[in-house]
């Protein structure tokens, strides 16, 4: 049964926590708990703690979620505020629905809804975790397994080295190796979908007219586009069915010549936007996917963003889910009395609505790469990704029932929370 909220915070006293993985999901994490005030350790295999790839949504939810953690000001000097999603008709390149946003998400939602770079929004929360403890990040720790007895977890490392914590938080990604020694690796299933993507000047573009934010769905297909850096740059999407069995990584390198052969046959504005892709810096990415995982934590051991969650990109809602659950595990921490109390609430919180996006991003391609995406238009499949952003990670009760969106019933039997859905 749910737990029902507590009338006094109680909390628990401060931890010594060792996060593995600095990405967007580790380094939000870590500054949630050091605002709460923890001693954090931050391990990252790379020799150098930066991100890279290309851009970034940021929904409503996720806005507030990182303004609660401190990055209000941050976020919007480098997000970029669309005023409107503009669709066009793949064949003949006609607009078929202009969606209104900029302030109207604000009033709507509580929140922008922003559009940055990757490597923007990792700077930014980089800077806040070391204003506060300026020698968490050890970089070059290439994690090979975790290990845990009565009181805590320990982290050991190719090096040689060893990392003890009252907690450890696996965000190492969707391959988490932290994930993996508890509980096995989980296999995943090619979609036979891939994307291109790239980050182009906006000069590149200018002679387009392109909207700040614009996608193009078609059969089997969807291009999009939308601003970085205040309309500096422009970043590219190009999402296809793809036959040939392809890796999973998000940084192979693709050539022009693919992404023409895929959209033959598509409106001018489709081929143009083809056209201006840097020939050398074309990335290809796999798309994978995963059943819903069952395990949030055991014991000393949690895990938060893509090691719990790995989910396609569809609903937009990858790095926001990082993020909410950074600030729901601070949070339940400060309402339980030990953190195995606050652990096994976690992922009972969090499951109803990761698992409901997890299934919505799986359906929401099949729904919109039709031969006329206009009859799909209308429909509540169509806007169900605008059920997720009311949710408010730092103030929403801390119920499963409280975080799953409040969906029609037809939605929900399309994305109903089975496996085998």
């Amino acid at each position: 049964m749910p737990h029902a909220i507590r009338e006094q915070t109680m909390g628990i006293g401060p931890q010594q926590v060792v996060i593995v993985g600095g990405g967007i999901g580790g380094l939000a994490t870590a500054l949630a708990l050091l605002r709460r005030g923890d001693s954090v350790r931050i391990f990252e295999q790379a020799p150098e703690l930066k991100e890279i790839g290309a851009g970034l949504t940021i929904s409503p939810n996720a806005t507030r979620a990182l303004i609660s953690l401190g990055l209000g000001d941050a976020v919007a000097a480098i997000g970029s505020v669309p005023d409107e999603s503009v669709t066009y008709h793949w064949e003949s390149g006609d607009v078929i629905r202009r969606r209104s946003m900029g302030d109207h998400y604000l009033r709507e939602y509580g929140g922008h809804y922003y559009h940055m770079h990757r490597a923007d929004l990792h700077a930014a929360l980089l800077a806040e975790v070391r204003k506060l403890a300026p020698d968490a990040v050890h970089t070059d720790h290439v994690a090979t397994g975790v290990e845990q007895d009565e009181t805590s977890a320990t982290v050991r490392f190719t090096n040689g080295a060893r990392a003890t914590g009252d907690l450890v938080i696996g965000a190492d990604g969707v391959r988490s190796i932290t994930y993996a020694t508890l509980f096995g690796a989980t296999p995943p299933t090619f979609t036979n979908r891939v994307a291109w993507r790239a980050v182009v000047p906006a000069a590149a573009v200018a002679d387009l007219g392109l909207a700040k934010m614009g996608s193009i769905p078609g059969p089997e297909r969807t291009a999009s586009w939308y601003n970085l850096r205040g309309g500096e740059l422009i970043n590219l999407v190009f999402m296809s069915r793809w036959d040939a069995w392809v890796d999973e990584d998000w940084r192979a390198r693709a050539t022009i010549d693919d992404v023409r052969e895929a959209f033959v046959g598509w409106c001018p504005l489709t081929r143009e936007l083809i056209e201006r892709l840097p020939a050398d810096g074309i990335l290809r990415w796999g798309l994978f996917d995963r059943p819903p995982y069952e395990h949030w934590s055991q014991g000393h051991i949690a895990f938060v963003g893509d090691a719990v969650h790995p989910m396609l990109p569809y609903m937009g809602q990858g790095a926001a889910m990082a993020i909410e659950d950074a600030v729901i595990l601070a949070r339940l921490f400060d309402a339980e009395a030990s953190q195995a109390d606050a652990l096994a609430r976690y992922g009972e919180v969090r499951r109803p609505r990761t698992d409901w996006i997890q299934m919505a991003s799986r359906q929401r391609a099949d729904f919109w790469e039709k031969t006329d995406p206009r009859a799909q238009l209308g429909t509540a499949m169509a806007d169900a990704h605008l059920a997720i952003y009311p949710y408010d990670a730092a103030t929403a009760p801390l119920t499963a029932g409280a975080s799953r969106p409040p969906i029609a019933d037809d939605i929900s039997s399309a994305v109903a929370l089975s496996s085998g859905a």
